[in-house]
């Protein structure tokens, strides 16, 4: 695989087989070969318009998504840096990928399917709706339990947040404090609701 027209942000070491190896221990399936052979060459990559998953993050989201229940068979191996979930089956020979809601996994397909190489290896093109901000917002944290260090480690998990939970714990001395943006209110909220502490998080513009 050419990732040559890749202009990323920060692109990762290459995944060891140890690191693949316990993605498939985690998952209801097995890798595709052709993510394998992107991970092979980097461990995931932020885009500016896109993030492809590391390993790490694609048990988090296979797991926080709850996949295993409500798409058996698929995993998300990134997102459009918003609330999208770039799905693929965990097959060996799964080639064709998607965006979808990730509310809408089990109910609804994605609006396009497309070969993962093809796209790759074209620079991972991505349509900008002018009206993409319509319907979205950020979600905030509010105010802090006094489990505070429980919190903010259910925090990240639930949210998938790619911060430590240091860097986390001290932004959020300042309240409000922004934890994921540009995501629907549906999803902000069966995150929220998922928490132990949804009196905490607040969904707006």
């Amino acid at each position: 695989m050419n990732l040559k027209n890749l202009e990323y942000i920060k692109k990762n070491a290459p995944a060891t087989k140890e690191e693949i190896e316990n993605v498939e221990k985690h998952i209801n399936g097995v890798l595709p070969k052709i993510y394998k052979e992107f991970l092979r060459q980097a461990n995931g990559m932020v885009l500016d318009l896109c993030v492809l998953y590391d390993t790490h993050r694609i048990v988090e989201s296979y797991e926080c998504n709850e996949f295993a229940d409500y798409a058996p068979g698929y995993i998300s191996i990134g997102n459009d840096n918003g609330d999208r979930e770039l799905i693929i089956k965990a097959e060996k020979g799964a080639v064709q990928c998607g965006f979808l809601d990730a509310a809408e996994l089990g109910e609804g397909e994605p609006e396009e399917w497309f070969d993962f190489k093809l796209w790759v290896e074209n620079g991972c093109e991505m349509e900008q709706n002018d009206d993409e901000d319509d319907g979205y917002g950020n979600v905030y944290i509010t105010r802090i339990p006094d489990e505070k260090l429980k919190f903010l480690a259910e925090t990240k998990k639930t949210f998938a947040l790619s911060i430590s939970t240091g860097v986390l714990y001290k932004q959020v001395n300042t309240l409000p404090c922004v934890i994921v943006r540009q995501i629907t209110e549906a999803k902000a909220d069966i995150l929220i609701q998922k928490t132990s502490y949804p009196e905490c998080y607040k969904f707006g513009k």
